[in-house]
């Protein structure tokens, strides 16, 4: 008997980068990422110590991402106390493999995502 084969629709958000961060008072960033896609919260990524141009390892998974999801990418800056949302990157994903480039009021994030289906059995 051949096994019913199931499409899973996946999202993978890589490549995440960033460039000019500045925080306030000369002072650099101890940035990090959230990321979503849809409604699903994947998590945040380390926070890179002191890092205007942080290079984020690493990358985020999401499974059964429904077609024309808004995938999220917002910056923090990990402070004492309450931290500091440095910016949002939004788009709606589409299939494939592609490249963004997001400008923020104090620097630019730069993130890769691909988006399609698999097969499970």
């Amino acid at each position: 008997l051949e096994e019913d084969r199931r499409p899973a629709r996946l999202s993978r958000v890589y490549d995440i980068h960033a460039s000019n961060l500045k925080r306030w008072l000369f002072i650099k960033p101890s940035p990090y990422v959230k990321v979503w896609c849809g409604s699903s919260f994947h998590g945040k990524s380390n926070t890179l110590e002191k890092q205007e141009n942080p290079v984020w390892p690493g990358e985020f998974n999401f499974a059964n991402i429904l077609p024309n999801a808004v995938l999220t990418v917002e910056v923090w800056d990990d402070v004492i106390g309450l931290d500091h949302h440095m910016g949002t990157c939004k788009i709606t994903i589409r299939p494939g493999t592609h490249s963004e480039i997001c400008q923020l009021k104090r620097g630019t994030v730069y993130y890769s995502y691909s988006y399609g289906y698999v097969y499970s059995y």
